[in-house]
């Protein structure tokens, strides 16, 4: 964080950089450690990273008797750091908005069922709220209303994936978890 800080950087691609996809492999995988030990099941939320997606892989792999579950969010799967480019601190959001190999990954964990469900991460905080300056600025924007509007956008419309799929997704997997 301090590097990044140093360095100058401002805007939603430093906050990345400052909160890299290391920092959740690692806390992945100490999860994964815990949760072995305690046995007791892990859900992995709001993974932001195609690293993410492969450590919580991993711990599965390292821990067989291991009930991981695995969820993302609809910014994670939507937006993109470039994409934001310009326009504000709206997308400051932790973890944060990462790059278009990490959306690409997510949709792949959605599709193939790797990822259990997606949520909205609802954590309304007004664009005004977070004023202009990057590191103090308040994260979290708001989602809810979103969550099948885009997921029939996205999911459906643009990758095919089925809406039973996608009730499963928002729906039946949290509400069972």
């Amino acid at each position: 964080l301090e590097r990044v800080k140093k360095a100058g950087g401002t805007d939603l691609k430093a906050y990345s950089q400052a909160r890299p996809p290391l920092t959740e492999r690692l806390s992945i995988h100490e999860a994964g450690v815990l949760a072995s030990s305690a046995r007791t099941r892990v859900n992995l939320l709001h993974l932001s990273s195609a690293e993410a997606l492969e450590a919580a892989i991993e711990i599965e792999g390292l821990y067989p008797d291991l009930d991981v579950r695995r969820e993302t969010t609809l910014h994670h799967l939507c937006l993109t750091y470039d994409m934001l480019e310009g326009q504000g601190l709206g997308g400051k959001v932790n973890p944060p908005i990462r790059e278009q190999k990490d959306v690409d990954a997510l949709w792949a964990g959605v599709m193939n069922g790797t990822i259990d469900w997606v949520a909205s991460d609802h954590a309304c905080c007004l664009e005004e709220e977070k004023g202009d300056d990057l590191w103090p600025a308040l994260p979290g924007f708001g989602g809810t209303s979103l969550l099948y509007p885009v997921m029939i956008s996205e999911g459906f419309h643009r990758r095919g994936l089925s809406l039973s799929r996608i009730a499963d997704l928002v729906s039946t997997n949290p509400a069972q978890a």
